[in-house]
């Protein structure tokens, strides 16, 4: 699977937090949803008031962080240092997942 798609255990946890995927156009052939990555941060700020982002960081903005946001709210989640953009992007979604969970 690439880099664009969430994993099997996010897009298990988004279904069961209520993400329907849009368009059906992107089953595999055990008729499983993989939700694209940019999908669902739309569904965890429209659904739940999350705003989650990966930002550079570390010496030399080498290393990646992600910060979460909750709306009307100051309240902020700071998580680093991924050496990669997309590690700190799925562990950004794992976060989400956790925090809409307490929030369901």
């Amino acid at each position: 699977m690439n880099d664009n798609f969430c994993t099997f255990e996010q897009s298990k946890a988004l279904k069961e937090l209520g993400f329907r995927h849009p368009n059906n156009q992107h089953y595999t052939p055990q008729d499983f949803d993989y939700p694209m990555k940019f999908q669902a941060l739309r569904f965890f700020r429209e659904k739940f008031g999350l705003f989650g982002v990966v930002v550079a960081s570390g010496k030399y903005n080498s290393m990646f962080s992600f910060i979460v946001t909750f709306m009307n709210t100051k309240e902020k989640i700071f998580n680093g240092d991924f050496e990669t953009y997309e590690l700190a992007e799925s562990a950004l979604i794992d976060k989400l997942i956790v925090l809409a969970g307490e929030k369901k």
